[in-house]
C-alpha cells in the first residue's frame, strides 16, 4: 500500500500554527507605567512620582518587587516593595 500525501489547506495550517504560537507563548507579564514620565529637581526640592502596574493579559496574580535605584544625593521613600497585581488588572487611566 502506498502512502498518499494529503495537502492541508492554508487556513487550517494558520489557524494550527497561530493556536500552537499562543499556547506555548510566553507570559508578556505586568506592564508599568510612572507618572511623570521624568521628573527634574533642583537641589532641596521635593517631587512626587506615581508607579501603576496593570496585567490585562494574565489569568493568574502576579506579584511583583520593585527596588529604585537614585543618583547620589537624592532620596526615595519608599525606596522598595511588593505588590500583587490582580490577574486582568486594567490600564490606568490616563488624562491628556
Amino acid at each position: 500500500m502506498d502512502a498518499v500525501p494529503q495537502q492541508v489547506s492554508p487556513g487550517v495550517m494558520d489557524q494550527f500554527l497561530h493556536t500552537a504560537l499562543l499556547d506555548t507563548a510566553p507570559d508578556p507579564g505586568v506592564d508599568a507605567f510612572f507618572t511623570p514620565n521624568s521628573l527634574s529637581l533642583k537641589p532641596g526640592s521635593a517631587g512626587k512620582v506615581t508607579l501603576d502596574l496593570a496585567d490585562e493579559r494574565s489569568t493568574t496574580a502576579k506579584t511583583v518587587s520593585w527596588k529604585l535605584d537614585v543618583p547620589d544625593g537624592v532620596t526615595a521613600s519608599p525606596g522598595e516593595g511588593s505588590v500583587t497585581v490582580p490577574a486582568g488588572a486594567p490600564l490606568p487611566s490616563r488624562s491628556p
